[in-house]
């Protein structure tokens, strides 16, 4: 239990928080495995490819990041 405590302030993590974040990354991974698949598969040139992949990777880790804030606000 010691190795979980924050060497800082010596509190255990917050649960709440984890489980929000755990729970939003197994929303957002298919989403992207599914986008990934997709694009790679297309007929675009290779720096089309990247871009694609790269807004769309920006666009769903910030609606992440935005739904784990939002989730743990307190009340």
């Amino acid at each position: 239990m010691q190795a979980l405590r924050c060497d800082g302030c010596e509190q255990l993590p917050e649960t709440a928080r984890l489980r929000a974040t755990l729970a939003s990354i197994a929303a957002v991974l298919p989403i992207e495995l599914a986008v990934h698949l997709v694009v790679v598969q297309t007929d675009l040139a290779m720096l089309a490819k990247v871009v694609t992949l790269a807004v769309t990777a920006t666009v769903l880790s910030r609606a992440e990041w935005r739904g784990i804030r939002s989730s743990s606000a307190p009340p």
